[in-house]
């Protein structure tokens, strides 16, 4: 007679079964915290958004233009100057937003000018005011700023009869630094920022 030889197959061990399911149920955790908490939402990508830089008024102006924006809050447009002083503007992140940054700024100048005679003198200053005549004052430190007449945006004119030999004219005027460089940074979720676009308008 033929014995027939009863075939046996090994199982995975309950241990390693075990592990395996407390693996997976510790994945599948892990998974739903990620989704109910929105963790790394506020990690931010990296900008995806075009901006036209370009310079104006001989390079004393620096313009930027939003042309296309997916994922930026919003811009800033900084520039330096030849002298190494910053300006800087922000930029809305809807697309057409423009801004203007400009190396111009209002300065405050004393002027000494002398030989101001009573026949009625105009004076030209050195500097353009920009607002009005602010004070004049006469050799003996009275101010007589009533007694001139700011007749154009660098001249003025003395309107009283007394010969003076000199007098300190102190007036607004504006003073103009070319741009040297100019760059547009976006600004984006979670606080981060990164240069999407820089140039060279010195030249």
């Amino acid at each position: 007679m033929f014995k027939v030889q009863e075939k046996t197959s090994d199982a995975v061990s309950p241990v390693i079964g075990v592990i395996l399911l407390v693996a997976v149920t510790v994945a599948l955790v892990a998974l739903a915290t990620v989704i109910v908490f929105d963790i790394g939402s506020d990690v931010s990508d990296t900008a995806d958004a075009t901006v036209q830089l370009e310079a104006t008024n001989g390079g004393n102006n620096a313009t930027a233009t939003v042309i296309r924006n997916e994922n930026v809050d919003t811009f800033t447009l900084s520039g330096t100057t030849i002298n190494g002083n910053n300006v800087e503007a922000s930029l809305a992140g809807d697309a057409g937003s423009t801004a203007t940054i400009s190396s111009v700024s209002i300065k405050e100048q004393t002027e000494t000018v002398t030989q101001i005679n009573e026949s009625g003198d105009q004076v030209t200053l050195e500097n353009t005011p920009v607002d009005s005549l602010k004070t004049v004052v006469d050799s003996a430190d009275t101010e007589i700023t009533g007694e001139f007449t700011l007749i154009n945006s660098s001249k003025i004119e003395y309107d009283g009869s007394n010969t003076l030999t000199s007098i300190d004219v102190t007036y607004d005027y504006e003073s103009s630094e070319q741009l040297s460089t100019a760059t547009v940074i976006a600004n984006l979720a979670g606080g981060n920022s990164e240069v999407l676009t820089s140039t060279d308008i010195s030249g």
